[in-house]
């Protein structure tokens, strides 16, 4: 494999490690709090979980929003037990969000689960 496929990734406007998606966007919103660690969720059977390696900050805004910011000059990795890592691009801001997936039969919409 090689070294520099997850860095030609930080381009995307869009990243996503399994039911994880991350979003571009140009700025925080106001009234953001910094979380204490870097997980951004768990895994609801697994215990498993996405975490940022240092250097990325963890925001909890208003209305149950996380953002994700790379706070450093270089890719940082978003890591998984079950997942290739990905990376958040250097200096970017991302809206965290869990893919959500249809069901046409049920007419249902449900999250996709990790």
């Amino acid at each position: 494999m090689n070294k520099n496929n997850n860095i030609n990734k930080t381009n995307a406007a869009q990243v996503q490690q399994g039911d994880v998606l991350l979003n571009r966007v140009g700025q925080l919103p106001a009234d953001c709090q910094r979380r204490n660690n870097r997980t951004i969720a768990l895994g609801e059977h697994t215990g498993h979980h996405h975490t940022f390696d240092e250097g990325v900050a963890v925001m909890d805004a208003p209305g149950g929003k996380v953002y994700v910011v790379n706070e450093t000059d270089h890719p940082v990795n978003l890591t998984h037990q079950e997942h290739r890592p990905v990376v958040a691009a250097p200096g970017e801001i991302y809206a965290f969000g869990i893919v959500r997936e249809y069901d046409y039969f049920s007419e249902m919409q449900r999250s996709v689960r990790d």
